[in-house]
């Protein structure tokens, strides 16, 4: 999961609430952010060979050429839906 505050979380990790988003960073916050969770993707030593990107593109748009140059396929399912798509789609997909 990816959290503008603290980056990459794994799945199951609980923080403290916070308001900071990448869609009010500027250009250059957003390319510090994404060197940040690349590093702590390489820190982890995940063995990623696939990444799906439920994001906004503000969060996907440095991570995913870095990956790709990696070798790691990235995909973007929901990319091209409109609001009522996305929300059915994780309405039918929680639990």
């Amino acid at each position: 999961m990816l959290s503008a505050k603290y980056g990459l979380l794994k799945q199951h990790e609980v923080i403290e609430p916070y308001d900071l988003t990448l869609n009010t960073m500027k250009a250059l916050e957003r390319k510090i952010w994404a060197e940040l969770v690349l590093k702590q993707i390489e820190n982890m030593k995940l063995n990623l060979s696939h990444i799906d990107f439920y994001t906004g593109i503000k969060y996907r748009q440095n991570l995913i050429p870095a990956l790709e140059q990696k070798g790691i396929e990235c995909t973007v399912p929901l990319q091209g839906k409109g609001i009522g798509e996305q929300l059915k789609f994780y309405i039918e997909n929680t639990n």
